[in-house]
C-alpha cells in the first residue's frame, strides 16, 4: 500500500476514511468535528458502500468523496484504491494551493 496516501496532513488537509464501522465511530467524529472547527480540508474516501448518519451526515454530505467501486477481496485491489487515492489526493491539493 502506497504510503503518500497520509502526506495530506501536513498540508492541512484530513483523510477521513470512511466505513460500516467508522459511520460510528466517536474519534472519527471528534477528528471530523476537530478538522471542521479548523477550517482543514476534508477528504471522505469511502472504503464501502455506507450511508452516513448523524454528525458525520451533517459535515461530510455535501463533500466530495472518494468512492471504492468494487469490493477490497485482496491485497492487489486495496494497492489499486491506495492508488487512486493517492491520485486523487494529489489532485485535490494542487488544486487547493494554486487557487
Amino acid at each position: 500500500m502506497n504510503e503518500n496516501v497520509l502526506d495530506g496532513s501536513r498540508y492541512g488537509a484530513n483523510i477521513v476514511v470512511l466505513s460500516k464501522n467508522s459511520n460510528n465511530s466517536p474519534i472519527v467524529n471528534a477528528e471530523v468535528r476537530s478538522a471542521i472547527e479548523n477550517q482543514s480540508l476534508i477528504l471522505p474516501v469511502y472504503i464501502d458502500d455506507v450511508e452516513l448518519e448523524g454528525h458525520l451526515n451533517l459535515f461530510l454530505n455535501d463533500i466530495q468523496g472518494i468512492f471504492n467501486e468494487k469490493p477490497i477481496k485482496d491485497e492487489k485491489d486495496l494497492d489499486i484504491f491506495a492508488d487512486k487515492v493517492v491520485e486523487e489526493v494529489h489532485k485535490t491539493l494542487d488544486y487547493k494551493f494554486k487557487h
